[in-house]
């Protein structure tokens, strides 16, 4: 019988050391932030600048925005590349 309770005693040690290990492994393994290439920080950030560009080329006509306006979700402004991107009409080459 006491046998017996120690073979029980030693399958739970091992199982209890075994979760223990893979606690361990898996705690240390965990991204310990946002990753490479970004910031965090409390309060408020401002950028001083924004760099925006397209993938294709093409000249800007119209803005319909000032600069320092709040701009939810407006359309892009108009540019000489929207008549490239229009489906041609039948007839004209």
């Amino acid at each position: 019988m006491v046998r017996h309770l120690k073979r029980k005693l030693g399958i739970a040690a091992g199982t209890i050391a075994a979760i223990g290990l893979a606690w361990f492994v898996w705690n240390s393994m965990k991204p310990t932030g946002p990753g490479a290439g970004f910031i965090s920080g409390n309060g408020r950030i401002e950028a001083t600048e924004i760099d925006i560009s397209t993938t294709l080329a093409g000249r800007v006509i119209e803005i319909s925005v000032n600069e320092g306006d709040i701009v939810v979700a407006s359309p892009a402004p108009r540019s000489s590349l929207q008549r490239l991107l229009r489906p041609p009409v039948k007839g004209r080459s």
